[in-house]
């Protein structure tokens, strides 16, 4: 069966599916899910980009493209999956912007294919928790003004009715 866009469940299940790894939160409501596939698909303009291209900020990038500080968080707190990897090393201490090595080792090695799709899930899971405080868990089911919210306040881009018809839009496909 297609879904719109011409993606099967198949492959839907094979986007989400990485984000279900044991070494990473769960990404296990339909509201987590469409939040996180309807920003990765705004984000990364329909799965076509994993770097930043305007203004092309060093580091930012992953098909959710998120900046080099939350990248650097997500292996910070993703360790294990690092493990024996020149990434371990990168972020044994603080966050430095000023690294441009750093972020684009980090990006380098979160753009492949075995990486690409985790920092998002993990963002709207536990990540911006972790980084922000964010007290909206997407994983309890919110209301689509407290997913409005959360885009405002936990990814920190505007809820406006492009993203919000993403969201609602995906929503509506994962609940058939």
């Amino acid at each position: 069966m297609f879904l719109k866009g011409g993606i099967t469940f198949a492959q839907l299940n094979q986007i989400i599916g990485p984000c279900g790894d044991p070494n990473v939160v769960a990404v296990a409501s339909p509201e987590a899910q469409a939040m996180y596939l309807s920003t990765m698909a705004f984000e990364s303009v329909k799965l076509t980009y994993v770097r930043n291209q305007t203004p092309g900020r060093p580091g930012q990038g992953t098909y959710s493209m998120m900046m080099p500080n939350n990248l650097f968080l997500f292996v910070k707190d993703n360790l294990n999956l690092f493990s024996g990897t020149h990434l371990s090393g990168l972020v044994t201490g603080t966050y430095s912007d000023a690294d441009i090595h750093s972020k684009t080792t980090i990006l380098d090695t979160l753009v492949q294919p075995q990486y690409a799709f985790m920092p998002g899930a993990w963002w709207i899971t536990k990540g911006a928790t972790l980084a922000n405080g964010c007290k909206i868990n997407m994983n309890m089911s919110p209301t689509p003004v407290q997913a409005g919210e959360f885009m405002n306040s936990c990814i920190g881009v505007q809820p406006d009715e492009v993203r919000m018809a993403g969201y609602n839009n995906a929503l509506a496909v994962l609940k058939q």
